[in-house]
């Protein structure tokens, strides 16, 4: 699976049934994965979401629907869209990292501040 499509899943995981329009689409994608060292060029990311929405909204189950001219959501009868909605709450829910212990081989940055 593509980051773009990770990113896709997460958005309209969270807007729901209402869904959100492929312009907005874009621009949370577009904001998620531009950075300063690794840019990319808007017209690429909205291409590519034009594509997978276009693509995912096909079929007997499809895992969009097309709310109206535009505007996406996950079919809420599809299991794959369930099991996609599901993964993204449970990867939410639990913590990003868990609290590293200190190991006595390991430096710290702070530790002489610390003791004084």
């Amino acid at each position: 699976m593509n980051s773009y499509d990770t990113h896709i899943h997460r958005i309209l995981a969270e807007v729901g049934n209402r869904g959100l329009n492929v312009r907005k689409i874009t621009l949370h994608v577009y904001n998620s994965v531009n950075t300063l060292f690794e840019p990319v060029e808007k017209q690429q990311v909205h291409d590519y979401v034009l594509k997978y929405l276009s693509n995912h909204v096909k079929g007997r189950m499809p895992l969009l629907l097309r709310v109206r001219h535009g505007v996406y959501s996950f079919n809420p009868k599809s299991p794959e869209a369930r099991q996609i909605k599901m993964e993204i709450k449970n990867g939410i829910e639990q913590p990003a990292s868990p609290i590293q212990e200190h190991h006595p081989r390991q430096l710290r940055l702070f530790d002489e501040i610390e003791t004084l």
